[in-house]
């Protein structure tokens, strides 16, 4: 992603933006199960990125409908929290949306995960993507079947975008905290995100999350605006 470019000159508002961004990631993973562990939140900018949420991901063999599903909200959780706060939206997300459509097309394509379209392959190859790219090939479906595919995985989206909204909602005034701390410090580990939450949620039960602090190099997954 690059190196951190503190020396960069950045406006208040688009700083206040990326701050709410980075905290919409963070909190909707925090709050969803089956999320990958959220290890640092910052708003230095790294690359072309103004800011990023790092993750720690587990090992694992498989993955469940529900552990993508969780992973569609996250994705979304950024441009939720602009939309929320501010009520308007950056170009910021434009990763996270490419991400998340690409995600929703495999699980609707590739791993048979619609209800109305069953355990049926419909990819005919990795560049296939949503919205119907497929015209100008081959394929052993009907038009009806296509249209059916693109509407299964905008309901992916839809779905993942609402469950977004749902959490950021609720807890609107921890994301104001947390913008608040990383305006100021300008990078949150994960363990003080559980900290702040704690203090205005007293008693909560999250997610059970290892919160230690990995090696440099496990950072391998980020979220970025």
């Amino acid at each position: 992603m690059g190196l951190e470019r503190k020396s960069k000159v950045i406006k208040e508002e688009d700083r206040k933006t990326t701050a709410y961004h980075e905290g919409g990631h963070a909190l909707v993973a925090r709050f969803l199960p089956e999320t990958d562990v959220v290890n640092k939140i910052t708003i230095i900018p790294r690359g072309r990125a103004a800011g990023v949420t790092w993750f720690l991901p587990e090992e694992r063999d498989f993955k469940y409908k529900d552990q993508l599903q969780s992973e569609l909200a996250v994705a979304f959780g950024g441009r939720v929290a602009e939309e929320i706060v501010f009520n308007r939206i950056s170009t910021g997300a434009s990763n996270d949306i490419k991400q998340a459509t690409d995600l929703a097309q495999q699980m609707v394509r590739t791993w048979g995960m619609s209800e109305e379209l069953g355990p049926l392959s419909y990819a005919k190859g990795e560049e296939q993507v949503f919205l119907g790219r497929e015209i100008a090939q081959h394929r052993d479906y009907s038009e009806a079947t296509a249209q059916k595919i693109d509407d299964e995985i905008k309901k992916l989206i839809q779905d993942s975008y609402q469950t977004a909204q749902d959490v950021l909602n609720k807890n609107l005034d921890i994301l104001h905290r947390l913008a608040e701390l990383l305006l100021e410090k300008e990078t949150v580990m994960g363990k003080e995100l559980d900290e702040l939450i704690h203090e205005l949620r007293p008693g909560i039960k999250l997610p059970s999350k290892s919160l230690e602090e990995p090696e440099p190099q496990t950072e391998a997954a980020a979220r970025q605006a």
